[in-house]
């Protein structure tokens, strides 16, 4: 079995685990509602999607919800 001959130093192992961490979710205001929601995501709010496009603020409703 291998065994490591000197100890990792504490820069060495650093610069390892660099790419680690963890990167905060950026948020963006829904443009139907205004909630702050992750981009690329459907408002669990609303239910809105912005559709691709350069049509403008053309958008496509995906979730319908239940009034009651």
């Amino acid at each position: 079995m291998a065994v490591p001959k000197f100890k990792t130093s504490k820069s060495k192992k650093r610069k390892r685990r660099t790419h680690d961490k963890l990167i905060p979710v950026s948020l963006a205001p829904c443009r139907n509602c205004g909630l702050s929601i992750p981009s690329h995501r459907i408002c669990p709010d609303c239910g809105h999607y912005p559709s691709r496009g350069k049509g403008g603020a053309r958008t496509r409703a995906v979730i319908v919800k239940d009034g009651g």
